[in-house]
């Protein structure tokens, strides 16, 4: 009898975020109390689900631009790319002319995925000062140096989707 009133319970949770009717069918007697409880938690869960954050975090205020900015640029750089970015915050600040095996001369090589490769596009990243070391045609990624000031600028362009260090070896 415990099995099948666990089993109705488990049931009767999937069920209820459905068909609220089914949680009377699921036993009767002693079983049919067993579900009461996960419906309450499964219907508070269900309240709470739209005002979760990317980040699992409850918020009931949508976040700042701050908040999305930051997402915005840890979503999108490399870890190692977001180190550096990080490091050049710190003072006093940390010598980065040579750094992760990716920055020489204060300057990064890192391959740019894009999701619009168009001459606009191209003129952004050198207004920022990206040299483009490698442009392949039959894709969207880019791979070139830009100073290590600029890393965290290529987080706020649109179609920059993502940004990871060029290693050589």
């Amino acid at each position: 009898a415990g099995a099948v009133s666990g089993g109705s319970g488990e049931a009767g949770k999937n069920s209820l975020i459905v068909d609220g009717s089914d949680k009377n069918t699921g036993g009767g007697g002693a079983g049919g109390a067993s579900p009461a409880a996960p419906s309450i938690s499964t219907l508070n869960s269900n309240v709470l689900a739209p005002e979760l954050r990317p980040s699992g975090s409850l918020a009931t205020t949508p976040p700042t631009p701050e908040e999305q900015r930051v997402f915005r640029v840890q979503t999108k750089l490399q870890p190692a790319v977001l180190a550096v970015v990080d490091r050049l915050k710190q003072t006093p600040q940390p010598d980065l002319s040579n750094y992760g095996g990716f920055v020489r001369d204060r300057k990064a090589e890192v391959k740019l995925w894009l999701t619009d490769k168009s001459e606009v596009a191209k003129a952004k990243l050198k207004e920022l000062g990206f040299e483009i070391v490698l442009d392949h045609a039959g894709s969207n990624l880019i791979i070139g140096r830009i100073p290590i000031e600029k890393l965290e600028l290529l987080a706020d362009l649109d179609f920059v989707r993502y940004v990871s260090a060029q290693t050589s070896r």
